[in-house]
């Protein structure tokens, strides 16, 4: 299971037809229900990130800690990697990017989606707030109204609302039956274990403050 939960291995997921993804298995055919639905109110249901390796994930994490990806403040501006402390580095990582193998993307249960028909030609979706409020707006409202009416097959926003760790993401769904069940699994004891991993730079700071990043950043949902 550990392998699982730290994004070590793929038993657990299936290739989503015509596109290059991954998703849980057990979520697949609740996810082709939901993208049906979608299509069918006008939408282009696009998955811009499903499952991630843990190496995807260190990748990110250590690009972002060393500054050669942007830094961003939880309203989605850019900051001055020069200007930060190691400890705003690490939070400002946080309000946006998960530690590698702590990332709900390992589970398969969850993905990053948007209304590909909303897309300018030539312009790459970067999954920013002014996004969800501009172009994407009429696809979050649709979708934010089918998870408040239990229409949505499973699916909901575990990062709807800002509740001071990760940062809202409208664009992240997560497969309730089954990443409820691996949260659960997935204890602070986990969690330690994951972050001693020399491989993730910073990570002797994310050690010291072990016990308030798993509750912030792991266990800080919406219900």
């Amino acid at each position: 299971m550990f392998k699982i939960l730290t994004g070590k291995t793929q038993e657990h997921l299936v290739e989503i037809p015509n596109i290059n993804r991954m998703i849980h298995k057990d979520a697949f055919n609740d996810f082709i229900k939901l993208k049906t639905a979608a299509e069918d109110a006008g939408f282009n249901f696009y998955i811009t990130s499903s499952f991630r390796t843990f190496e995807d994930q260190l990748r990110i994490w250590n690009e972002k800690a060393e500054g050669k990806r942007m830094l961003l403040d939880p309203k989605g501006n850019q900051l001055n990697y020069a200007d930060l402390s190691e400890e705003e580095i690490v939070n400002s990582i946080l309000r946006w990017s998960a530690i590698p193998g702590a990332s709900r993307h390992h589970w398969g249960t969850d993905f990053d989606v948007v209304d590909y028909n909303s897309v300018p030609e030539g312009y790459h979706v970067e999954l920013t707030p002014q996004e969800v409020n501009g172009m994407f707006r009429p696809f979050f409202d649709w979708l934010e109204d089918r998870i408040d009416k239990n229409k949505s097959f499973g699916f909901y926003q575990p990062y709807k609302d800002d509740l001071g760790g990760v940062c809202p993401e409208a664009w992240h769904l997560s497969y309730r039956p089954v990443s409820s069940e691996y949260l659960r699994k997935f204890t602070i004891d986990e969690f330690r274990k994951v972050i001693s991993n020399n491989s993730i730079m910073l990570n002797q700071h994310l050690l010291n403050r072990v016990d308030e990043l798993y509750e912030n950043f792991v266990l800080n949902i919406a219900d």
